[in-house]
């Protein structure tokens, strides 16, 4: 699996950016093209393919590869910290110990019905469930999640589940 990163939106000069993983990750872009395609969410769900995960191991091999750690963490766009703490990992245990690390946080309350059912709201549009336009924001996937779940999440978490499903592409910045 190969991974091309895509600024879309975000800027050099210290505004956060954010990136564009479902033209990067194959499982993404199969998701993207048929929604229904369990294999493949099947596949995205698994940790070895969550797009920060393969961010994780592509920074490992280019650093295996020779690259400095301030190249990694400019092409990856991940801080020079992060890498640095990458390259630790790398040279005590290879690429082995870096795909052991853990991709963090408690498991979700959300089973794979109702990750499957927030997949197919997101790729319809928001006005379905309520909303005053088609747009989707994180703060409106929040409510739905909320408003059908029964729990709330951190909007942190609410893009790492649409990122997850390899649909944080869909997710807008603003209202509209």
């Amino acid at each position: 699996m190969h991974l091309v990163l895509a600024r879309i939106d975000g800027h050099r000069d210290g505004h956060q950016s954010r990136l564009r993983f479902a033209q990067s990750c194959p499982m993404s872009r199969a998701i993207a093209r048929n929604p229904n395609d369990r294999a493949a969410r099947a596949m995205l769900s698994r940790p070895d393919t969550l797009p920060s995960v393969v961010r994780r191991m592509t920074a490992g091999r280019l650093l295996l590869d020779g690259a400095s750690v301030e190249a990694v963490a400019e092409q990856l766009h991940l801080s020079v910290q992060t890498v640095r703490r990458y390259k630790a990992i790398v040279t005590e245990g290879g690429l082995d110990a870096l795909a052991k690390m853990g991709v963090g946080g408690r498991a979700s309350v959300l089973d794979r019905e109702a990750l499957d059912w927030i997949a197919a709201a997101l790729q319809g549009p928001a006005r379905e469930h309520g909303f005053a336009s088609d747009t989707w924001t994180n703060s409106r996937l929040r409510e739905l999640i909320e408003r059908r779940y029964g729990v709330r999440y951190s909007r942190v978490y609410i893009w790492q589940i649409a990122t997850n499903l390899g649909l944080g592409h869909l997710l807008s910045k603003s209202r509209r």
